[in-house]
């Protein structure tokens, strides 16, 4: 049944990064409004859930699921910024790479044991991201400086989003307290949803574009929007429930690496991107490095 839930989570990533690359924005406050739209649509329907189950809330379930709403708005932008600066295959790379993040965490923190397939697993990650950013773009030369750091901070603050989930979760297991994974969800998206919002406020176009044009510019990007709230909060929710129940040292290389691969496929085939040789090898060497990490 695990396995078939990670299949669904994953197929639901793929969904929201794809539909994500067709919402059409051309400000930060677009993007803020995007996010602050989707988010909503999550939080209402698991504010309708919660008002029939009526689930109990613990105080780190507030604390840890409003500081994944934050970073989750700052992950959803940089990574929107760096898939409109760059080719989705290679973004999608530094993405789903941010499993790297939980994995060091556990074994710094939470005492996991540092076996030689979790060390060469890294090695070759690092082998992957050179690459990726300095052999894999255009004619061998690299990637624009604004698309390298803002892949970077997507891996940062993507992976940071691992890190919120498993303390939540570790608390509440040593406590032995229930999972409130599907309440921490609901406190994220309601505190992204606010926050996104409240940020669209402030930063505008360079022409002067009202708050009230760029809302209605997304008009065109209403499916694409409603489709990366389904992916966005399905693929978490999933998530949040496994990571109670499968090891973080599984679940994330396999869900952020089959989604690699899978965004890889859809944008070699269907999105026709073309990649480099070097780019290539790049990739290859990083799913080398997933499938090593889970022997």
């Amino acid at each position: 049944m695990d396995t078939i839930l990670i299949a669904v989570a994953v197929v639901l990533f793929v969904a929201q990064s794809a539909a994500l690359k067709n919402v059409k924005t051309v400000s930060l406050r677009q993007n803020l409004l995007s996010t602050s739209l989707s988010s909503g649509i999550i939080a209402v329907a698991l504010w309708i859930w919660s008002v029939i189950i009526r689930p109990s809330y613990q105080g780190v379930t507030l604390i840890y699921g409003s500081l994944f709403g934050i970073f989750f708005v700052i992950t959803l932008a940089v990574y929107y910024f760096a898939m409109q600066s760059g080719p989705l295959s290679y973004t999608s790379f530094f993405f789903a790479s941010s499993m790297l993040i939980p994995a060091i965490a556990g074994l710094v923190f939470w005492g996991e044991p540092l076996t030689w397939n979790v060390g060469a697993a890294i090695a070759l990650f690092l082998a992957a991201f050179y690459f990726i950013t300095v052999l894999g773009g255009p004619k061998g030369g690299k990637f624009s400086k604004r698309w390298l750091i803002l892949c970077i901070l997507t891996w940062a603050c993507n992976g940071s989003l691992s890190i919120f989930m498993n303390l939540q979760q570790h608390y509440l297991k040593d406590a032995g307290l229930p999972a409130e994974s599907s309440q921490m969800m609901l406190v994220t998206f309601t505190a992204a949803c606010i926050l996104a919002l409240a940020g669209s406020a402030f930063p505008g176009r360079k022409d002067g574009s009202s708050f009230k044009a760029d809302a209605a510019s997304l008009k065109s990007s209403v499916l694409p929007i409603v489709l990366v709230a389904v992916g966005t909060g399905g693929g978490n929710v999933l998530t949040a429930y496994l990571t109670g129940v499968v090891p973080s040292s599984y679940l994330f290389p396999v869900v952020q690496g089959s989604t690699m691969v899978c965004l890889t496929l859809y944008s070699l085939l269907l999105l026709k991107e073309k990649i480099n040789t070097s780019g290539k090898i790049g990739i290859l060497i990083g799913v080398c490095a997933i499938v090593l990490i889970n022997i």
